[in-house]
């Protein structure tokens, strides 16, 4: 169902119009839902006997990476991709696995100039072994209007439209043009909401962290801390 399908068509009344929209988000609390498909998982646990894997991320939501500045963010979020990509990366962790790997990865960089990009980069291909499903971006030259069309783009538009797992988002501030901006905040933590709901896919985001109050930056940290699945505090040691 498209945005279109709730748009009242002509001379319904909106009252009608709205009953259906309400319809549509109705929960049925006697219906059996199955718990959403794991894309990362960290370690596991044991229900009733029954091992299973301890999400840190399921397809259809989000999560962060929250520390501050050289906490390693960066190389945690390479090691969740290599992963979920599978490949040689299990050396690198056992606790930490990938699921339904046939799936591509898309690795969006907001922040190092294209040198550091690609050596970041690099170091999942290394991890992996392979660059098969792997979708590397350097944005940082881009305007953030830019960066959120491309983003866009590659989740609704793009070639591998339909086989994308997970993104991985490093710089999710560069996404507006100011991270205290209340309006610009709730419209791009919905982005994630509604990108990862209707594609069925996981993003994971990097934010930086406040070095007075050790909470992830501005609004958006609030909003992010507030909607995500997952919340990964990174610390220097």
């Amino acid at each position: 169902m498209s945005l279109l399908d709730y748009l009242p068509k002509d001379g319904e009344p909106i009252t009608s119009h709205l009953s259906q929209k309400l319809d549509a988000h109705f929960v049925d609390v006697n219906k059996k839902l199955s718990f959403p498909p794991v894309a990362i998982s960290i370690g596991e646990h044991t229900i009733r006997g029954n091992t299973y894997p301890t999400p840190f991320g399921t397809f259809g939501n989000f999560s962060a990476i929250v520390g501050p500045s050289k906490s390693k963010k960066t190389f945690l979020k390479s090691l969740l991709i290599a992963r979920f990509l599978g490949g040689k990366s299990n050396q690198f962790s056992t606790t930490i696995k990938g699921h339904n790997q046939n799936k591509i990865v898309v690795d969006i960089d907001t922040e190092q100039s294209l040198w550091h990009s690609q050596n970041v980069f690099r170091r999942v291909v290394d991890m992996v072994g392979s660059t098969e499903n792997y979708k590397p971006y350097s944005l940082r030259p881009l305007a953030h209007t830019e960066r959120l069309e491309l983003i866009e783009f590659l989740i609704y538009e793009s070639e591998f439209k339909n086989d994308i797992g997970l993104i991985a988002i490093d710089g999710i501030a560069d996404l507006i043009q100011d991270f205290n901006n209340l309006v610009e905040c709730e419209m791009v933590v919905q982005k994630l909401m509604k990108w990862t709901a209707e594609k069925n896919i996981h993003i994971t985001t990097i934010i930086h962290q406040n070095s007075t109050t050790n909470k992830a930056t501005g609004h958006l940290g609030s909003f992010i801390l507030k909607k995500a699945e997952t919340v990964c505090n990174v610390k220097n040691v």
